[in-house]
């Protein structure tokens, strides 16, 4: 995870991510998940800000989650104005040569959200 954002603190959580262990925070970190029946698959995580808000679509403010269908290593780049506009800005292969494809999810409700 790279949080382009120096206004606040990036956290990101892994699927399950009301367990611990699933957590990551600050900007430069990263989590290396097996790619076996130790955790659900597809891999799927979400970004907030330390004390702040979840990210979320900056087209129409619902939550955002993503689901990585295919075992790799990822670069995730976050940004936005502050603690309570977390943004997805890219998500690229290892060496940020590329955009890589991957399912967002949308959610109104917090709820379901935090059961995705």
């Amino acid at each position: 995870m790279i949080n382009d954002c120096h206004g606040y603190m990036g956290v990101m959580y892994c699927n399950d991510w009301r367990k611990k262990g699933h957590k990551i925070v600050g900007s430069g970190e990263s989590i290396e998940v097996p790619f076996d029946d130790t955790l659900p698959c597809p891999l799927r995580i979400t970004f907030a800000a330390k004390l702040g808000s979840y990210l979320k679509c900056g087209e129409n403010n619902m939550y955002m989650a993503l689901e990585f269908p295919n075992p790799g290593a990822y670069v995730v780049r976050i940004g936005g104005a502050g603690a309570q506009h977390v943004r997805l800005k890219s998500v690229k292969n290892e060496d940020e040569s590329y955009e890589v494809d991957v399912d967002r999810h949308l959610f109104t409700e917090y709820a379901e959200f935090r059961s995705f």
